[in-house]
């Protein structure tokens, strides 16, 4: 089976010209209709990361989310946003993330209600599991008829980029999310897991803000880049594998990609680009986050030299640390310590860089060892 993948330019974040862009790319794929049917509750998965505001590019735009909210409406659906932010998700830090990301406003202009995916969870099964046969995601999400994820294009320091497919951990609730790192802390191992994840979201649509993107230190530290597109697919997986070019990745060097590959899932041969051409929209010289040589290592030697081949977190900026405790509070193996400054026990760290994601200060930076540094190329 082909998948298809729409690709559209979209030069600004103005509501006329997102709608035009996003209308195109859905009807390259058979139309809005294709997705919504009258009286569905759609579910629309925004990435909400942290209180970023939109132009640092760490959340999905709020005037995306309203366009396509907008035309689910008009297919006469029913739009449910929602997400399960990064760390402890108080209703004070809540507040704070939606007012300084937009996304609030959207929801009370348009009258939609926003669901924090904290609370109630549902047990499911995941058919073909690879990592997990059972999950606990947010219930609210999955009750649902439908469900259209809507990323940000990211690097991301832990699974090189994030899109379609690792947008749908935000499913998990709350601080679970820090258990499985801590359980998960293979890459590869973390890749099977989101994919997991997806088989039992089974989004609709993905739709891609990738008008402004995120290269480098992403998710949270890295720097805004324009990019100027739209990406749209049913098929989530040949969304990443598409988006992962545009960036400048060889596909496989994407985590997630890579074990949808292994599992039989998706190959570049199955893809099939409409619209804008893969060649114009590749850009060579995106930032990639840093490497890691631990990733090239045979099975028997990693463990043993992984704090010597990994880039781990630091504080790179002393000057923006605030000492708000937010790495402490949120880091899965317990290895920051407050004093006053965050110290970091690395031989407790486990490299998931969660608090690298969750500084809103961009005070933690990561460090390339020396081993990675000079084998790396």
């Amino acid at each position: 089976m082909v998948h298809k993948v729409s690709l559209v330019k979209c030069s600004t974040y103005k509501k006329e010209s997102l709608s035009v862009a996003i209308n195109g790319a859905i009807n390259y794929l058979g139309g809005i209709a294709r997705f919504v049917r009258r009286g569905e509750k759609i579910f629309l998965k925004v990435n909400l990361l942290n209180a970023s505001p939109p132009e640092k590019a760490v959340t999905t735009h709020p005037n995306f989310l309203k366009v396509v909210a907008e035309e689910v409406i008009k297919a006469g659906g029913v739009p449910v946003v929602g997400d399960s932010p990064g760390g402890r998700n108080t209703p004070q830090n809540l507040q704070k993330i939606l007012q300084v990301t937009g996304i609030g406003r959207v929801c009370q202009e348009l009258q939609i209600p926003f669901v924090l995916l904290d609370g109630e969870v549902k047990l499911v099964e995941v058919k073909k599991s690879a990592k997990y046969r059972f999950l606990k995601l947010g219930k609210k999400a999955l009750e649902c008829d439908g469900l259209i994820s809507l990323p940000k294009l990211k690097t991301h320091g832990f699974m090189k980029l994030t899109c379609a497919v690792k947008n749908l951990f935000g499913l998990v609730p709350g601080m679970q999310k820090a258990e499985f790192h801590l359980r998960v802390s293979g890459r590869i191992d973390f890749a099977h897991l989101l994919l997991d994840i997806y088989k039992v979201a089974e989004p609709r649509l993905s739709l891609v803000d990738a008008v402004v993107s995120m290269e480098g230190n992403g998710p949270s530290a890295g720097e805004p880049r324009f990019l100027g597109y739209i990406i749209a697919g049913k098929n989530g997986l040949a969304v990443d594998w598409v988006a992962s070019q545009i960036c400048g990745f060889n596909p496989l060097e994407i985590y997630t990609n890579l074990a949808a590959k292994n599992e039989g899932l998706i190959s570049g041969e199955k893809v099939e680009i409409l619209g804008v051409s893969l060649k114009e929209a590749i850009v060579s010289d995106f930032k990639h986050p840093p490497p890691d040589l631990f990733d090239r290592m045979p099975s028997f030697l990693r463990h043993r030299i992984r704090k010597h081949t990994t880039p781990f977190p630091y504080i790179g900026f002393k000057e923006r640390c605030t000492k708000c405790g937010v790495c402490e509070r949120n880091c899965p193996a317990e290895a920051i310590l407050l004093s006053p400054f965050p110290t970091f026990d690395y031989d407790k760290c486990i490299r998931c860089y969660c608090c690298h994601e969750l500084c809103t200060e961009n005070a933690i930076d990561l460090k390339v060892p020396f081993l990675s540094r000079i084998f790396s190329f």
